[in-house]
């Protein structure tokens, strides 16, 4: 080898660990690690025998919320698994097959819930309610995570390699920030490296004010790992036709699907949530709309949006907002109604004769999680500057939009398109998620014309295609993305 040969291939691995290839023209090419990984997952997720089929559809975390085959644990120890017989050694064993499986966990604490919420909580054996002071809360939290007390054995969750951290109650309000940030601290006293999660209520139009600015702040602020979450559902079914009762394996309706449409704010709120994260310093994330279910107090029902355009529109949108975790609810179908709320519709569904089979959402899920984690490593590499909206379809409805310098002109043929302006700190680099924002009922192709400012080249990923990190010649730092319902691509232009 000569002396040269040793210069060259050192020169290349300076270039590869500053995240750069340098090609024969000596343009320089971004190398992207695969060492990261978005949070995909989902509420009412599957007992330990149905595992496989979740990590299957592209999945990698299990919310263990206490419903139906997860686990879940209350005050002095105990716990509840819907299939298990109420033994530490349970959850032991759920723990050790996510591991298996390749799954990280949060888990859920049903004391810790009454405490957040200033509420009383009630044995597992219904046989007495009690108050959950700040000594039950740090001693439930100190038995899940070091593993102390006869029923835990010494084993503490904090042990597993895979487990995420601790699932806090979702859709608090106000009135709970003192007991979040009180538990958020003591968890952090035992291990800084776990995080508190839950999904915080979009509340309506609140979304958008100064008071929902600041709600989000504080809780996001008070999480171990600044970090805010939070739940909207878009897709409504409607007029009622006909209630048809309980029927296999769950609850069975009826509804005009001609009345079926998403809301017009499903966008905005994603701006100003990202917004909020952008000002606040925060990362965010969403909890999207994966069944069906209908409200039986005010017979307001949500559509099931099963099919991978209304899948598909979701989460890429979410990513073009800078979202760094998608989370589905749901993944089972209930059993039974939950808070007067009856579900039909999900990724699996209940049988009547014991058995779960999969659905069109499930299918639909799998395609579009598959699609992102091929290259999650890079868009998460960077954070979300401001959206440019398309169009005037009535999705764009009260968006502010957003502008970029390296863009100089950008336009769409039909329907409406957003493009998520987005900036990577540590290469300087800027990218562009580009995303059809029609409603996926009008099944609309757009076609979005953009240019780059200072491009002659660009990655591309576009999955429809299977392009990921294709590198293409622009012309004028002209570029073209066609995108069917619900597609999106994200692009990185280059000098």
């Amino acid at each position: 080898m000569q002396l040269s040969d040793v210069i060259r291939i050192r020169e290349e691995l300076l270039d590869y660990a500053a995240g750069v290839d340098k090609t024969e023209t000596g343009a320089y090419t971004p190398v992207y690690l695969d060492d990261t990984e978005i949070t995909l997952a989902a509420y009412r997720g599957p007992g330990t025998d149905g595992f496989a089929l979740y990590k299957a559809a592209g999945f990698n975390t299990l919310i263990a919320d206490g419903a139906d085959d997860s686990v879940s644990f209350s005050s002095e120890g105990e716990h509840i698994m819907g299939a298990g017989s109420g033994a530490w050694t349970n959850v032991k064993s759920y723990m050790d097959a996510a591991k298996d499986t390749g799954l990280n966990v949060y888990m859920a604490s049903e004391a810790l819930n009454a405490y957040l919420k200033n509420v009383q909580a009630t044995k597992m054996d219904q046989s007495a309610s009690f108050t959950v002071t700040d000594d039950l809360m740090q001693q439930d939290l100190t038995q899940m995570l070091v593993g102390t007390g006869t029923t835990h054995a010494g084993i503490g969750l904090a042990d597993y390699d895979n487990f995420k951290g601790i699932m806090f109650a979702d859709e608090l309000d106000y009135t709970s920030l003192s007991y979040y940030t009180t538990a958020a601290q003591f968890m952090k006293s035992i291990n800084p490296d776990l995080e508190t999660f839950g999904s915080f209520e979009s509340y309506g139009s609140d979304i958008g004010t100064d008071d929902y600015e600041l709600f989000a702040t504080a809780f996001a602020g008070a999480s171990t790992q600044k970090s805010f979450t939070y739940d909207y559902y878009p897709y409504y079914g409607g007029v009622e036709k006909e209630w048809l009762g309980f029927g296999n394996g769950g609850y069975t309706y009826n509804y005009d699907e001609k009345f079926a449409s998403w809301q017009t704010d499903w966008l905005s709120k994603l701006e100003r949530v990202a917004g909020y994260g952008k000002k606040g310093d925060f990362d965010t994330g969403i909890t999207l709309q994966s069944s069906s279910w209908k409200n039986t107090a005010d017979k307001v029902i949500f559509a099931n949006p099963d099919t991978k355009a209304e899948i598909g529109y979701q989460v890429y949108t979410a990513l073009a907002y800078g979202m760094k975790s998608i989370n589905y609810f749901l993944y089972c179908e209930p059993k039974t109604a939950i808070k007067g709320e009856e579900y039909v519709g999900a990724l699996v569904m209940r049988n009547d004769d014991g058995t779960t089979s999969t659905t069109a959402t499930y299918d639909s899920a799998k395609e579009v999680n598959t699609e992102i984690k091929k290259f999650d490593h890079v868009f998460l590499d960077y954070d979300w500057v401001s959206t440019i909206k398309l169009g005037s379809s009535t999705q764009l409805t009260g968006l502010a939009g957003g502008s970029s310098d390296r863009i100089s002109n950008s336009s769409v043929s039909a329907g409406s398109a957003i493009i998520g302006c987005m900036y990577d700190s540590e290469k300087a680099l800027d990218g562009f998620w580009i995303v059809n924002a029609t409603a996926p009922t009008d099944n609309t192709t757009s076609t979005v014309n953009v240019t780059f400012n200072n491009a002659t080249r660009a990655m591309v990923y576009n999955p429809a295609a299977g392009d990921y990190g294709k590198l293409v010649s622009l012309t004028a730092g002209a570029y073209t993305a066609t995108l069917a319902s619900g597609a999106g691509q994200f692009i990185i232009p280059l000098p």
